[in-house]
């Protein structure tokens, strides 16, 4: 039992010292899939910034940067080591629902960063709701929130 707890300690140690070199380091997780609408489908590569942004590179040199619109994930260069923890975990969630799969973008307009705004469904399944449900991010209300508490 105790050494149990030194190795999660000395783990969760790690885990935040990895989240703390993260904020400066961040790197895009890649990964493929396909975006499909009514009539095709399209290969394309995702990078993944963070649980709720991700830019579609489709092959010809056009790129669109998503903003998952019905949530809100934590920051990758967030204020505290618990926020930046979370934010891999999210986006490494992810990029599991989506490698791989046939994806579905409904666009709506474009947020404040130029970022165009869409729910995205793997298999008819909201990637945003299946996020929340896992407890990796908060439903998006039109505020954000802080991630850190004192």
């Amino acid at each position: 039992m105790m050494l149990t707890r030194a190795v999660m300690a000395v783990g969760i140690s790690q885990l935040l010292m990895l989240a703390v070199a993260s904020a400066s380091t961040n790197r895009h997780t890649i990964v493929g899939a396909a975006v499909c609408d009514r009539d095709a489908c399209q290969d394309v590569t995702l990078w993944i910034w963070d649980g709720d942004t991700f830019t579609v590179h489709d092959g010809t040199g056009r790129r669109e940067k998503i903003r998952i619109e019905n949530i809100d994930a934590p920051e990758i260069d967030g204020a505290c080591a618990a926020e930046r923890v979370a934010a891999l975990q999210a986006k490494d969630e992810l990029a599991n629902q989506v490698s791989g799969h046939r994806i579905e973008l409904v666009r709506g307009k474009l947020d404040r960063y130029g970022r165009q705004l869409a729910r995205v469904a793997v298999e008819r399944r909201d990637v945003g709701e299946t996020l929340i449900e896992l407890g990796l991010v908060r439903r998006w209300d039109g505020w954000r929130k802080p991630w850190c508490h004192s």
